[in-house]
């Protein structure tokens, strides 16, 4: 009855909702017949035939009660429904007896009388309150075994007894009716007895309303509040016919009806709600596992150990172009190819038999074949089962990968080709090098490996844009494999550097024609955009396996051979030579020393004096560095500053000269001997964007006077960006600082930038002063070098002068300065100082002369 929560509809809720308004209207009647002159006696003729049938009515009712509630029987049926079942079976029986004892009625047994009608009528309400208070108090708890019976012995020996008692023995029972004065005390205070335990059942049920809520629970509450009224009623009349009696009545048979529908509530139509629940819940859980199976992303099938197709979905359907018509009951290998299907099958037992389980790309993909006969890559996730049928059945879930495969390839393509290019990258080269190397060695034949430079890409790339550049590396690749050979591999290294690998061939004299090939190509222009652009090239070449038998060394000696191709003027291939491999290791040798010189200490500056040549007193000095390694004795500065400008060493040693010649400035100064000391600054340093403020930091560090310092650049250096070097000359030039152009006439000059320039000196090249004496054309150049740098308004300073006759020559040219062995060579600070020194005194003794 009550413990489930169905909704109530507003249909079953009109029944109770109208009895609710007629106990309120009836308030005022109960009130009003409570007034002894107010009862009204209806003719016994009427009366007795109305009573028996309203008794008759509500013992079947009552009866209907029972019956409902002790054949319906369910487990989780709680207990209290039970028992207020078995307690109606005796009001049944108590109700017949009182009916059958009414006055008028044939004597029941012995001779009727009210009393022994009311002993009845008592016990049956009793028995009625009772057990609904029981019910209202008992907890929720399913039915104990045997339970029932005990309730239906209980209330039957109650029901014995009473009929016993009220047959036999009514005068046990105090008189409960005085024919012409009513009721008795004794029956008004038993009926108010029976109206404290129904107020006390309401109490209960209110109090645990939320255990008890529910349909049934409605119509319980209206049963009892029935109940109530009819007990007001029965303590209201004085004759048992009165209006009071009738309406007493009228109300206990619809409280039973009111009863009756709970009982039939809680024992047949709930359990037959929750039936239908259960079914539409299955319905629903069909229609949503079916929802599932038809939209799930993976075509689904279920097979039995025979490889029979029991169950598709859609997915499957439209994967493989069939039918399920025309799967179900076939065989499992309809979905593939041929050559799968005896191995399939071999598999598909043993798989039964282990009762496997396998999950999405944990194997290697498999083939299917659709109704057209075309192929599709397949991924298969199988589980087992066993069916109701108590048989093995195996789940499938497929997916077709056909894009994942497609997808896969793709990432696997751009991780192995240069975007750009479309070639293959430094990993695909290597693998294809590899490859390359174990087929020649098994063929007994040769390999050769380029690497290639584009010359001059860079000035390409920086002065068009990287579009232009981006255009030119895809035009040089699409012409190297249109020039090279279709079993040769073409690949982009990155930047501007290509690899290539040459198989097949029976010697080395072979790769020359390819060589030549691939050089001619390049002769010619490349066309980007509105542009007719040309780019050399620069090979390396080594040979497989003359000069190496793995990856790394061949592209090492392919490197070094592309250098030395740089090195010599561009344009051109070098193969590589042992040679090349001792300068490589001589280089890295040294590169080492260096970085340790530089850290230790090591390296020293010396001075060479530079003199006026007219007067020939010492005009100022310039300050070169040296090295004197501990195992590679005195290491010369044509040999160690490569290194330093390749490995990035030059920019720290230049940093560190610049600040050793400026602190000797202030040495010199302050033992006053003050000359100007000329620095060489490297191409890297001029890149610098804060060598201003070095040269600043310099001169305010040491306390060296900017008049005494001067900068050497060499022309090349000046001339790579000329207007940003402009820019930074002037700059420096208001510090103070002398600005000289080094090595000059070397270079590839703009002489309009030479007037643009912030410059004080010029140095003419040693180159042009070695045969100066004997040789018409470099006396030429010089004459008209120093015409140049005179009438820009330059000193003129000459240097590698050895010979007086250079010497001679250049005096009579009217060249300013000359620094060379015939004066003086380079020497340490202390030596150099001394001999500032000599020069001082000697010139201040003249003058005093």
């Amino acid at each position: 009855m009550p413990g489930h929560s169905l909704t109530p509809s507003r249909k079953s809720l009109r029944w109770p909702y109208v009895v609710g308004q007629l106990l309120l209207l009836e308030i005022p009647l109960l009130f009003w017949l409570a007034a002894q002159e107010n009862q009204h006696a209806l003719d016994m003729a009427f009366y007795l035939p109305f009573h028996t049938l309203v008794e008759v009515f509500a013992v079947l009712v009552a009866t209907m009660v029972f019956v409902t509630g002790w054949h319906v029987h369910e487990e989780k049926r709680p207990a209290a429904s039970v028992m207020l079942a078995c307690a109606f079976l005796a009001v049944a029986l108590m109700d017949f007896a009182h009916v059958m004892s009414y006055a008028g009625m044939p004597d029941f047994i012995t001779a009727n009388s009210p009393h022994k009608g009311i002993v009845f009528w008592l016990a049956a309400r009793y028995a009625a309150a009772g057990a609904l208070l029981a019910f209202a108090l008992m907890p929720r708890q399913p039915l104990a075994r045997h339970a029932r019976r005990r309730y239906l012995a209980g209330f039957l020996g109650y029901a014995l007894l009473v009929l016993y008692v009220g047959i036999w023995q009514p005068h046990w029972v105090p008189a409960t009716f005085i024919p012409g004065s009513g009721l008795t005390a004794f029956k008004i205070g038993m009926e108010v007895g029976v109206v404290a335990l129904l107020l006390g059942a309401l109490l209960a049920i209110f109090r645990r309303r939320q255990e008890m809520r529910g349909l049934s629970l409605i119509w319980l509450i209206s049963a009892l509040a029935l109940m109530l009224a009819s007990e007001l009623f029965f303590m209201l009349y004085s004759r048992v016919t009165d209006l009071a009696n009738v309406l007493g009545h009228v109300h206990k048979v619809l409280a039973y009806l009111f009863l009756y529908r709970a009982i039939f509530l809680d024992s047949v139509q709930t359990p037959i709600n929750l039936i239908k629940q259960a079914r539409n819940d299955v319905i629903e859980s069909e229609r949503r596992n079916r929802e599932l199976l038809e939209t799930a992303p993976d075509a689904i099938l279920v097979v039995d150990a025979e490889g029979l197709i029991w169950m598709v979905n859609e997915r499957l359907e439209s994967m493989f172009g069939y039918t399920r018509w025309e799967l179900l009951g076939q065989r499992m290998e309809i979905l593939m190819p041929e050559a799968a299907r005896a191995r399939h099958h071999t598999h598909q037992t043993s798989f039964f038999e282990a009762n496997g389980e396998r999950s999405m790309g944990s194997g290697k993909y498999m083939v299917g074949r659709r109704k057209d006969g075309s192929e599709v890559p397949l991924d298969i996730a199988l589980s087992t089962f066993i069916s109701e049928a108590g048989t093995p059945r195996i789940t499938a879930f497929i997916r077709d990968v056909t894009e994942q495969r497609r997808i896969e390839a793709e990432l696997r393509y751009q991780s192995t080709h240069d975007a750009l290019t479309g070639l293959p990258n430094r990993t695909l080269f290597q693998d294809r090098l590899t490859q390359a190397m174990q087929q020649a060695r098994r063929q007994d034949k040769l390999l050769a490996v380029a690497l290639l430079d584009l010359d001059n890409f860079k000035a390409i790339n920086d002065g068009w844009g990287h579009d232009y550049g981006d255009q030119l590396l895809a035009e040089v690749a699409r012409r190297l494999k249109d020039t090279l050979r279709a079993g040769d591999t073409v690949a982009r290294l990155g930047g501007d550097e290509f690899a290539l690998v040459l198989s097949d061939l029976a010697q080395v004299e072979d790769i020359g024609q390819i060589i030549n090939k691939l050089l001619e190509a390049f002769t010619a222009s490349f066309r980007i955009g509105e542009y007719d652009v040309y780019a050399g090239l620069s090979l390396g070449i080594t040979m497989f396996p003359v000069d190496g038998e793995d990856v790394s060394t061949l592209l090492r000696n392919a490197d070094m051979a592309m250098y030395r191709a740089k090195a010599e003027g561009r344009g051109c291939a070098r193969f590589f030579t042992r040679d090349l491999n001792n300068l490589m290791q001589d280089s890295l040798l040294l590169q080492t020393c260096l970085k340790h010189a530089v850290e230790a200490g090591e390296l020293e500056l010396h001075y060479q004096p530079q003199v006026n040549l007219r007067s020939g007193e010492i005009s100022g000095v310039e300050a070169l560095l040296r090295w004197s390694h501990a195992e590679l004795g005195s290491v010369s500065p044509t040999r160690f500053i490569p290194v330093a400008e390749a490995c990035g060493l030059i920019v720290p040693i230049g940093a560190w000269v610049l600040a050793t010649a400026c602190k000797q400035i202030r040495a010199w100064q302050d033992a006053g001997t003050p000359i100007r000391v000329a620095v060489n600054l490297s191409a890297h340093q001029f890149r610098q964007h804060d060598l201003t403020q070095s040269v600043r930091d310099a001169l305010a560090q040491s306390g060296a006077s900017p008049a005494l310092l001067e900068l050497e650049l060499t022309e090349s250096a000046v001339m790579e960006e000329p207007a940003p070097a402009a820019r930074l000359l002037r700059e420096l030039a208001t510090l103070g600082v002398t600005i000289a152009i080094d090595d000059f006439g070397t270079g590839y000059s703009s002489l309009a930038y030479l007037k643009v320039f912030s410059l004080h000196k010029l140095k003419i090249d040693r180159s042009f002063i070695l045969d100066l004496a004997r040789d018409p054309d470099d006396a030429a150049i010089v004459r008209g070098l120093i015409s140049l740098a005179h009438s820009l308004g330059l000193t003129v300073i000459a240097e590698g002068v050895e010979n007086e006759d250079q010497r001679a020559m250049l005096l009579h040219l009217g060249c300013d300065e000359l620094q060379g062995w015939l004066f003086s060579k380079a020497l340490p600070a202390e030596a150099c100082g001394r001999l500032l020194a000599e020069s001082q005194e000697s010139l201040e003794s003249i003058q005093a002369a």
